[in-house]
């Protein structure tokens, strides 16, 4: 249960939690499992809180410091987190729908089975983060760092990779559908390195994949699902389209 002390200070305001915080460095603020739905929270200090379950749906932590946090199951639907410090938070199961999440440093961040549907992560920095099984239909990735990101088992479906760092990003069994749309409409070429399971036939090496709509509108995939690990070489011509044969006997 929360430190109802601590939780008439932070309703106070964030100018008075921090003063308070300040003070107290030795004291690990407890918010779990307390309605705090809208709070202003702009460049509040909550590093290191205990914040599991807390709702602080719909609230402005814009600058805020979330780094070290406890947000376990915590719901942060709607949240204003733009430029958040939320490096080496555990948000296991948290609900970040439709969260601005816009320049968040989310490096290392534990975000397995995390719902990010609809979230704006535009230049937000997951380098490291644990996304297992975590739900991005429809997130917002442009420009973001995954670089050494876990996404194995990640919903991925219509999610947005404009510009977005993949180098040495695990895949595994990714639902991969809304990268390899960006990747055919690219107009700049994008750094990937994706690994993939040690016994998968797909490939783990670093390549610049090139814009991809050259190669769906000239009837040659081959070159981008090469560079991609997924390429399945059907005919001698290296191509993946028209080469099925078919021998008729009479």
């Amino acid at each position: 249960m929360a430190n109802q002390n601590h939780v008439t200070r932070v309703q106070n305001g964030p100018q008075a939690w921090n003063h308070w915080r300040k003070r107290n460095p030795n004291d690990r603020p407890d918010l779990s499992d307390v309605s705090l739905e809208r709070i202003d929270l702009m460049r509040a200090n909550l590093a290191e809180a205990d914040l599991v379950r807390v709702n602080l749906a719909g609230a402005n932590a814009l600058e805020a410091r979330f780094n070290g946090a406890d947000l376990v199951r915590a719901n942060l639907v709607g949240t204003t987190l733009v430029k958040a410090n939320l490096a080496g938070a555990n948000l296991f199961e948290a609900n970040l729908a439709e969260a601005d999440l816009v320049r968040a440093d989310l490096r290392g961040a534990t975000l397995v089975r995390a719902n990010l549907t609809g979230a704006n992560l535009i230049g937000a920095n997951l380098e490291g983060a644990n996304l297992l099984g975590a739900i991005l239909v429809g997130t917002d990735l442009v420009r973001a760092n995954l670089a050494g990101a876990n996404l194995d088992r990640a919903d991925l479906t219509s999610a947005h990779f404009d510009g977005c760092n993949l180098v040495e990003t695990y895949m595994g069994e990714v639902n991969g559908r809304g990268l390899l749309q960006d990747a055919s409409k690219q107009d700049t070429a994008v750094q990937v390195s994706i690994t993939q399971d040690s016994g998968s036939q797909h490939g783990g090496s670093t390549a610049d994949v090139e814009p991809g709509e050259s190669h769906f509108s000239g009837f040659n995939s081959f070159p981008l699902f090469e560079k991609l690990g997924d390429s399945i070489q059907t005919g001698p011509t290296g191509n993946n389209v028209r080469d099925l044969r078919v021998l008729l006997a009479w």
